[in-house]
């Protein structure tokens, strides 16, 4: 940033790496040079350990957080455009402040869903943080510990330079994970592998708190003991642990921004899932995580199921600290030897890709091609629907559906190019509001594609 290099990066820091420091590092070198940075994290709600170090380095910085006042970040907005403030921080809106004299603009955790709105404009922060950059000629840094298949289609397309850590280094800093089969001693679908347990023991005789994640938030059901829900989890464990408390972490129990139930309590163990994993676990000194139902995970139908829960073991790993101490994560699988657990386990994102990356080219799925999801609240347009869109994209399109999704109708399409496609659509997308025809909506690369309206 000093040398004013333009362009992207991708910036993969060492477990545990005070992310925060080094992004404050960056800034000060934009401001050295008389120009902005803009430094886009997660939304509050998912928790951003570097948005908290910006704020406390710059208290004057324009602060765009989604839970702030909208008069407060109006006045912010306001400032930028005059000029008066150089460094903007907030959630993936951020990405579009008016910084005229951009030196650089970092996306923390850049596979973070919750950098993608999912309101039109369905905009990423990414892909927006990447053409100001250009356009600025500015350094775009795009951080995170595994890469989503859209930067590493940048990376391959020589878009975007890899920035890591030496491997040696890499090794000697990543966590220790413990591989276990939970039918190591017989069918044990309902139960904790007894090395999870061990772990936990071990934790809690320490005087530290342990985290258990589970796939399914929800309480426990009694006419589905194998269903490793948080409430099915943390009653077993109350069963198995008597006098140790066990809380639950889930939307259903604790609402974002409440105080948590364990707040000021003595160490204990924490069920929860993904959305609890975030920069710094729920515990303060929680170095020990218990996997539960990570085939679940594994086997969910979605394109980026392996991906996505590669990334959060990974985000929860590193709570645990370097494998030379007393730390370590237990994950209980019936697939030891997927890639995604083999990943996990070697601390190595690239092997996880070179396994993963030819099952997408065959299948058609990103980074190999790029997806567009339309939607439609009416199945009786459906037909009309897709014979538009087969019109519009070409005859290189590769159409799914439709499917019935909820209430409505679905199509994927598979194109060589999401910029292309989105081009050829939006005139389809005028003349149907026009003349009353097929009613859609059109997320371009969605996150997800299987999953059921909400």
């Amino acid at each position: 940033v000093r040398g004013g290099h333009t362009g992207a990066v991708y910036w993969r820091p060492l477990p545990g790496e005070d992310r925060g420091a080094r992004v404050v590092a960056l800034i000060e070198a934009a401001l050295e040079r008389g120009r902005g940075a803009i430094v886009v994290t997660p939304e509050v709600a998912a928790g951003s350990a570097v948005g908290d170090a910006v704020r406390k380095a710059f208290p004057d910085a324009a602060d765009l957080a989604s839970d702030l006042s909208d008069r407060r970040r109006y006045r912010a907005w306001a400032e930028l455009r005059q000029g008066r403030r150089l460094v903007v921080v907030g959630g993936r809106s951020s990405v579009l402040a008016p910084l005229p004299a951009l030196g650089c603009v970092i996306v923390d955790d850049e596979a973070n869903f919750a950098h993608k709105e999912q309101r039109t404009p369905r905009y990423h922060a990414r892909e927006v943080a990447l053409r100001r950059a250009v356009a600025a000629r500015a350094l775009c840094v795009l951080s995170g510990t595994v890469p989503s298949a859209e930067a590493l289609a940048a990376m391959q397309a020589g878009q975007c330079r890899l920035a890591a850590p030496d491997r040696a280094a890499e090794r000697a800093a990543r966590p220790l994970v413990e591989v276990v089969d939970p039918d190591d001693e017989g069918p044990t679908a309902a139960r904790l592998h007894p090395r999870g347990l061990a772990a936990i023991r071990a934790a809690l005789a320490r005087d530290e708190p342990a985290f258990v994640l589970v796939p399914r938030r929800g309480g426990a059901d009694p006419a589905a003991p194998g269903a490793r829900t948080a409430g099915q989890v943390a009653a077993e464990l109350g069963r198995i642990l008597p006098g140790v408390p066990v809380w639950r972490l889930d939307r259903e129990v604790v609402d974002p921004g409440m105080v948590p139930p364990w707040a000021g309590r003595q160490p204990g163990v924490v069920v929860g899932t993904v959305a609890g994993v975030k920069d710094h676990p729920p515990l303060t000194g929680c170095r020990t995580v218990v996997v539960v139902g990570a085939d679940t995970a594994l086997g969910q139908a979605e394109v980026r199921s392996a991906e996505e829960a590669y990334r959060t073991w990974s985000r929860a790993a590193a709570w645990c600290g370097p494998r030379g101490g007393a730390g370590r994560l237990v994950l209980q699988t019936r697939h030891g030897g997927h890639h995604a657990v083999q990943a996990l386990v070697r601390w190595d994102p690239e092997f996880f890709w070179r396994h993963e990356l030819p099952r997408r080219v065959e299948l058609g799925f990103p980074p190999a091609r790029r997806l567009v999801l339309v939607e439609g609240p009416d199945p009786g347009e459906a037909s009309a629907a897709l014979a538009a869109l087969a019109a519009a994209l070409g005859p290189k399109v590769e159409l799914l559906g439709p499917a019935e999704m909820g209430r409505g109708w679905r199509i994927i399409a598979k194109v060589e190019d999401a910029e292309s496609a989105a081009r050829a659509l939006r005139p389809l997308l005028v003349e149907a509001s026009r003349a009353g025809g097929p009613r859609m909506s059109v997320d371009v690369e969605p996150l997800e594609v299987l999953a059921v309206p909400r």
